[in-house]
């Protein structure tokens, strides 16, 4: 199982819809597992966040990982939000932070999987 094209919203519910397949045949998949194989699914943009929660004492639940992975697609959108903002003309003075994030089409992955459309 890997994430591909899909959003990260498709991907995780892919997957729970996976291992809920699998409960109902009797082949139940333990949390633990079902979390490694999500990890194990994303792509090197998720390097960091992957690192992280593995040198954790303990792996998180699927819910919590959701969480986690949703909280990272947000502050994405909001930060390629805020550089689009910040080049518009009537902001002379970006911050650094807003010119390094001006800078994430050619730094960062394409990031069309994140599915920052407003609802």
């Amino acid at each position: 199982m890997t994430k591909g094209s899909q959003t990260i919203d498709e991907y995780l519910n892919h997957a729970k819809s996976l291992v809920n397949a699998l409960f109902s045949i009797q082949k139940p998949v333990s949390d633990e597992d079902f979390v490694t194989a999500v990890l194990f699914g994303l792509s090197s943009y998720f390097s960091m966040l992957i690192t992280t929660i593995l040198n954790q004492p303990s792996l998180p639940s699927f819910t919590d990982l959701r969480s986690r992975l949703l909280i990272l697609k947000n502050q994405t959108c909001r930060a390629l939000a805020f550089a689009d903002n910040t080049t518009a003309p009537h902001h002379h003075s970006p911050s650094i932070s807003a010119k390094l994030i001006h800078l994430s089409p050619r730094i960062l992955p394409s990031v069309r999987w994140f599915s920052c459309r407003t609802p």
